[in-house]
């Protein structure tokens, strides 16, 4: 019988402490099949200590790993170097290396999907032991490793944990996809594409998962496993934490299994559920009245409200677990919605900012934060809004032209404040608006070349206004239609 997450004894945290618990047996095959891994791909050898070099100690790290519905399929061990000790310029140099977009995954998948493509995913195995190193390091012999004493290991190839591994890992990943005749996106590094004549191909890496979106996912698979062991997956099922479900024309992405961890974890798998995420009323910032500040610990006096807040939520979670929204379908038309709360931090009195990009029926990218300055009016705080909405407008016309050759212009992006509308097509030189700061003209550029078309939507159906601050309902059901969640209700 198949066992789940929640019933899954506790990871250990040590090699000792691996080898005494109840899944010993199964941790010690992890740990064999992790050295034999590098055993076989000439990761090391074993060299006497050198007397004018340090070593860099090891540890164990282990993982189980689960299936799109939380069943137990794999032990993993990794041996991994402990990098904090590593030595700049001696041990290593650069350590930059690009890491997949979430929205560029959406993007290719939605692309994949609108054109009836396969979605396939595998595993490299053992990724970063496949990358040469340029340095010498050593390290010390790892428990669980026969060695002589005296002995110490020297690498040849990259492993977990070591500062620049991530780095040599995606030059080795960029070498091969060069060879096989394929490009990164310069929007995201992370996207391959195939410039092969007649063969549509977008490979998106995520460290050693890759999504393979084509007609023919079977030329890419015979490529790749001749050049790193691999582990075919099949279907995409499960990417980025994900839950995949294909339907006939589009895919829906859910995390009910990621949402049921966490609410196992505090006890509320059977609670009572609520509509909302948090109600609008809700105060979390500490207070300000002196006496009560210099009488209380802000961290105790402020815990309740807090802990009362974080179990409203967990109580929304409970009731929409199996959400899902849908990538892929609709009318094809990018549509990118931007809004702001002014002034809405009591502390700071910054801004909350919102947007949020749609592909048609997919929701490809969405972002809440607080702005980085305080406005000084409601125009100021949506202008520097609809400069990030913009921003991820010409974000997206690079990815898509990377990927078809063509890009789509102008997009269409959604403000609802007239003021800031105005701003953007007929920019004022007086006192007012001369305080803005001089990037946000960016937004002139990108209109004045037809990237964009700034439009105005009514703050009745503004849907970023869900990304700003806590709605009460209906105004969050209709935040939560618009996003297209719980699809299977919403469409046949």
């Amino acid at each position: 019988m198949a066992v789940t997450q929640s019933e899954s004894p506790s990871i250990p945290k040590s090699y000792n402490s691996a080898m005494v618990s109840s899944e010993a047996a199964d941790w010690s095959s992890a740990i064999k099949v992790e050295l034999d891994a590098m055993v076989c791909l000439g990761v090391w050898t074993v060299v006497p200590i050198p007397s004018n070099r340090h070593l860099l100690g090891t540890i164990w790290v282990f993982r189980k790993k689960f299936d799109a519905s939380g069943n137990l399929i794999k032990f993993k061990a990794q041996l991994c170097a402990q990098g904090s000790a590593q030595q700049e310029g001696i041990d290593f140099t650069e350590t930059y290396a690009p890491t997949g977009r979430s929205a560029a995954l959406k993007t290719a998948l939605t692309v994949g999907v609108n054109a009836g493509m396969s979605i396939h995913q595998m595993d490299v195995r053992n990724a970063f032991l496949n990358s040469k190193l340029d340095e010498e390091i050593y390290l010390r012999c790892p428990s669980g490793l026969d060695a002589p004493p005296g002995h110490c290991l020297k690498l040849h190839k990259s492993i977990y944990g070591l500062k620049q591994a991530p780095r040599v890992w995606y030059s080795e990943l960029s070498s091969f996809f060069a060879s096989i005749d394929f490009v990164s996106s310069p929007a995201d590094p992370c996207l391959f594409i195939s410039k092969v004549p007649g063969w549509e191909c977008l490979v998106h890496v995520y460290v050693d998962d890759m999504a393979i979106i084509s007609h023919d996912v079977d030329c890419f698979k015979k490529l790749v496993s001749a050049r790193f062991l691999m582990d075919d997956l099949g279907p995409a099922s499960s990417l980025l934490g994900m839950k995949i479900t294909r339907h006939d024309k589009f895919l829906t992405l859910s995390q009910e299994r990621y949402v049921a961890e966490i609410l196992s974890e505090y006890n509320f798998l059977d609670c009572r559920s609520v509509p909302t995420p948090m109600i609008p009323s809700t105060r979390l910032t500490p207070a300000t009245d002196e006496e009560i500040a210099a009488f209380s610990n802000l961290n105790v006096s402020y815990c309740i409200v807090h802990w009362r807040a974080f179990q409203h939520l967990l109580q929304y979670l409970s009731g929409t677990k199996n959400y899902s929204i849908c990538v892929g379908g609709g009318d094809g038309v990018f549509r990118i919605y931007t809004n702001t709360d002014w002034a809405n931090c009591p502390e700071t009195r910054r801004s909350y900012s919102g947007y949020l990009v749609t592909w048609g029926d997919s929701i490809i990218l969405w972002k809440a934060k607080k702005q980085a300055t305080v406005s000084t009016s409601t125009t100021e705080a949506e202008y520097h809004a609809l400069y990030d909405g913009v921003q991820e407008a010409v974000w997206l016309q690079s990815l898509l032209g990377s990927i078809s050759g063509t890009s789509i212009y102008p997009i269409n992006v959604f403000t609802d404040n007239l003021a800031a509308l105005a701003l953007s097509r007929n920019p004022l030189a007086n006192q007012r608006t001369k305080h803005i700061d001089v990037k946000y003209h960016f937004i002139h550029e990108a209109v004045g070349k037809n990237w964009v078309k700034i439009n105005y939507v009514s703050t009745v159906v503004m849907p970023a206004d869900g990304l700003t601050k806590a709605l009460a309902n209906p105004k969050h059901s209709a935040f939560l239609k618009f996003l297209k969640m719980k699809i299977q209700e919403l469409r046949s």
